[in-house]
């Protein structure tokens, strides 16, 4: 059944599966033109291969039990983790690298809400 819920999530997959096709794409085949150092091409690389999980990711969350708290938490993860390095790649934006483990941790949360939020809520009681 599709919601509005679902809609909206399974729309930023789409469009963050896109994007990140599009960098993983320029980090094979533009990035060398621009960037030298083989550590910074390889950041890139990594940063689109987590962008593209996460959007598949994504289209998983509405059949989750909190599914705008982990598309929140993913879309939010993904977003600093991945634009700030790529930013910090093509634009030499140092000052971004503090973004980047915020991002990964958010992206490490979504993780385990998608995984406690799918046990028994009865678990979670401690009387």
């Amino acid at each position: 059944m599709q919601n509005l819920t679902s809609n909206i999530w399974w729309t930023l997959a789409g469009i963050n599966g896109a994007i990140a096709v599009a960098a993983g794409a320029y980090g094979s085949h533009g990035i060398q033109k621009r960037v030298s150092d083989q550590k910074r091409i390889d950041m890139f690389k990594t940063a689109s291969h987590y962008q593209l999980l996460h959007s598949i990711v994504l289209l998983m969350v509405p059949f989750s039990n909190a599914p705008n708290q982990i598309g929140s938490l993913f879309t939010a993860g993904v977003s600093l983790f991945s634009f700030s390095i790529y930013f910090i790649v093509l634009g030499d934006l140092k000052k971004l690298s503090k973004l980047t483990p915020i991002g990964g941790l958010l992206m490490i949360a979504g993780w385990a809400y998608l995984g406690l939020s799918n046990l028994n809520t009865n678990l979670l009681k401690f009387n």
